[in-house]
């Protein structure tokens, strides 16, 4: 492949995604139960990959977001 080949299928795809996106009002409540999910499962993911670089900052995150009780039983 040629970088004007990858230029252009990433133009393509940038296009594709464009097209593909639609705008959604949701409320903030919404919006942080969707974040705090994608951060649980981030979170659950670099425990089980054994990541250390990671697992601390997604744990302050959590705690803050969780409450100390919330976040004990996302490790059971």
């Amino acid at each position: 492949m040629t970088y004007e080949r990858d230029m252009e299928l990433l133009k393509t795809q940038n296009e594709l995604m464009d097209s593909l996106a639609i705008s959604v009002k949701i409320s903030h409540g919404e919006a942080l139960h969707v974040v705090v999910n994608d951060l649980i499962d981030k979170y659950k993911a670099s425990v089980k990959r054994g990541d250390t670089k990671h697992i601390d900052a997604f744990s302050v995150v959590l705690k803050f977001y969780l409450g100390k009780d919330g976040f004990t039983k996302i490790n059971k």
